[in-house]
């Protein structure tokens, strides 16, 4: 990792434990927002309420991810969440959406948000 590691820290622990719990291992972006536990806190709650607040599925969110992280050349967002949709689709729906390839497995109004 090019970044040293934070030092512990009780907010900064919770983000490992959950990691651990959801993933299996610690993502390095949690550990690069370990540095800022207290910021991370802030914007996971912001991103939570508006998701929240939104009639957008889990799935959705996931080929809305997906697909832009994958047009903006962001090889981390677009596998850590083409995984995500692979867990709620398949693998060959997500490998298409992040090749930008037809994805005739997602519905009409999930090809409308992948390319919007």
């Amino acid at each position: 990792m090019l970044i040293e590691e934070p030092p512990p820290g009780e907010e900064r622990d919770a983000a490992y434990a959950a990691d651990r719990d959801s993933d299996g291992y610690v993502w390095n972006v949690t550990r690069l927002w370990g540095w800022r536990a207290d910021v991370y806190r802030d914007f996971a709650a912001l991103r939570d309420s508006l998701m929240g607040s939104s009639s957008l599925t889990d799935r959705d969110w996931a080929v809305l991810v997906t697909a832009t992280a994958s047009q903006l050349g962001d090889s981390y967002c677009s596998l850590a969440w083409g995984a995500k949709l692979a867990r709620l689709t398949d693998a060959e729906t997500a490998a298409q959406l992040i090749a930008n390839e037809p994805a005739p497995a997602l519905s009409e109004r999930e090809q409308m948000l992948a390319a919007w």
